[in-house]
């Protein structure tokens, strides 16, 4: 019996562990589908029309249809997916922190142009007011979700994003005419210009500058924007060209040397500043405009010289009077201003000729003909020429040479003793020649003397105006004193023959004036 009772209990405690392996299947299975059903009953977060933003954040931003729910293109046809105004800006960017709220920092997803600059805050974010968003029905064609601003967004990095910077370069200028937005949305804008405001000057729109309200200096002359428009504004400077009088020096350059940059010609002499502002070899080679002034900068990008080098003053203020040439009204303080034209032939001008060849140009070279006598001199007080020579008694010794070394240039003989000036400033010989021959304006030859007349006896006069040029007693030529020796004759060198350059005429030890005194045979 215990035997048979015993086998009848082994497949009861079988049949119990199968039932509870099947219970404990079917359990999981219920836990799991229970599970799922449950992650199935969460709902996800509503963005009804794609925007990045839920939709209950678009109903605080007030990014909604007319009967208040969240906006769409078809209840709200002026709007664009995920742009609602339209900007260029995403909603989901003009709401950063996604708060639906505009909070300070941020833009405005209802307003297109949020500090009212007349700039819509897209093409503010990528500092680029040529940025237009391209509309393919509702949607934008966004060039903001696939370009960064990480380094256009605040241009000046004060803290202040582009969109809401009323100087987003901080140059002096504001973006636009207008700025601001009334909080209350009654669409109440504010000017620096209107009636009751100032003259305030804007880079972007109607009546701007024209400059790029995202760079500073929007010309690259080395001057701001502001600085151009206000600073130098009674000079027009353009903000728009880096170099506003088209002379290939730069406005900054300019303002540097005191130079005006809207003007060709500073000092208004007739010579340009760029020639004022150049070498001798520059202008004399032709080089100004390929950057062949070596005491300036030249940049070939734009074709304009923007800065001096060592040696500039040296070679642009002749006169050493520390002005500089394209201020000077007469560089070489000669007393002929600078490109002034002379009145007695030959005629030239103070320009940049090299009359007498010495690689220096006229206007800064004081003796413009080498002739010993400064320009002014010649035409202010002579009567001669700065630029050639003259001979006005016809002596066949110019003029030049006469003033120079203490001659009368109006008479034949300056001393009267029947010599002409010409023999008597000519050295004896002509291995001591002190002239060159020189063709003058009428045609005939002259002599200009190149070093000083001849002074045979030493006296520091000239024999041209010495009446004993050899000191022997005897007078230069047929000069008459008014007295004769006792035999009649008069004292002078023609009367007894003898050289009015040689002492001892006959070389024997005594002056001529002495053995004619004495009677005796010269």
């Amino acid at each position: 019996m215990s035997k048979g009772g015993g086998g009848s209990r082994a497949p009861d405690k079988g049949k119990k562990r199968g039932l509870l392996r099947l219970f404990f299947v079917i359990g999981l299975l219920g836990v799991l589908w229970i599970g799922q059903a449950a992650a199935q009953s969460v709902p996800s977060i509503p963005d009804r029309n794609g925007n990045g933003l839920p939709d209950d954040k678009d109903i605080m931003l007030g990014l909604v249809n007319p009967d208040g729910s969240p906006y769409d293109t078809v209840n709200t046809p002026t709007a664009y997916y995920g742009d609602y105004d339209g900007d260029g800006l995403p909603d989901s960017l003009e709401d950063a922190n996604h708060n639906g709220v505009v909070d300070i920092g941020e833009t405005d997803p209802k307003n297109p142009d949020t500090d009212g600059d007349g700039i819509k805050d897209g093409a503010e974010w990528l500092a680029d007011v040529n940025y237009t968003p391209n509309a393919v029905g509702h949607f934008i064609n966004n060039e903001i979700t696939h370009r960064t601003a990480n380094d256009t967004l605040d241009v000046d990095g004060d803290g202040v994003i582009n969109p809401l910077d009323i100087d987003s370069d901080n140059d002096g200028l504001f973006d636009g005419k207008y700025y601001g937005y009334d909080v209350r949305t009654t669409g109440v804008k504010f000017t620096f210009n209107n009636s009751g405001g100032g003259n305030y000057k804007y880079e972007y729109g109607t009546g701007g500058e024209g400059t790029d309200p995202y760079e500073y200096d929007t010309d690259g002359d080395g001057l701001s924007d502001g600085e151009e428009v206000y600073t130098y504004s009674a000079w027009g400077v353009n903000p728009q060209s880096i170099d506003t009088d088209g002379d290939l020096l730069n406005d900054e350059l300019e303002i540097k040397l005191g130079l005006n940059p809207n003007s060709t010609d500073s000092d208004g002499d007739g010579l340009s500043d760029l020639v004022e502002c150049a070498d001798n070899d520059a202008i004399k080679n032709g080089t100004l405009t390929s950057g062949g002034i070596v005491i300036l900068v030249w940049d070939a990008n734009n074709s304009v010289y923007t800065d001096t080098t060592n040696g500039f003053l040296d070679s642009t203020d002749v006169d050493n009077d520390n002005v500089i040439d394209a201020l000077d009204t007469d560089s070489d303080n000669d007393g002929i201003d600078d490109y002034a034209q002379n009145t007695v032939a030959p005629i030239s001008r103070e320009d940049t000729t090299d009359t007498d060849g010495d690689s220096v140009v006229n206007f800064r070279d004081m003796d413009s003909d080498n002739d010993g006598l400064a320009d002014g001199s010649e035409e202010n007080f002579f009567n001669t020429s700065a630029y050639g020579y003259t001979d006005a008694d016809n002596d066949t010794l110019v003029d030049e040479s006469e003033i120079r070394y203490r001659l009368n240039y109006n008479v034949v003989d300056t001393d009267g003793d029947g010599i002409p000036d010409w023999k008597e400033a000519i050295y004896k010989t002509a291995t001591d020649s002190n002239y060159k021959v020189v063709t003058l304006q009428a045609g005939y030859d002259a002599y200009l003397l190149t070093k000083a007349s001849s002074d045979v006896d030493g006296d520091s006069l000239p024999d041209a105006r010495d009446l004993d040029s050899d000191n022997d007693g005897l007078f230069d030529g047929d000069y008459d004193p008014g007295w004769t020796y006792a035999d009649g004759r008069v004292p002078n060198e023609n009367t007894f023959g003898t050289d009015w350059r040689d002492s001892d005429s006959d070389d024997d030890g005594l002056t001529d004036g002495w053995e004619a005194g004495n009677d005796l045979n010269l």
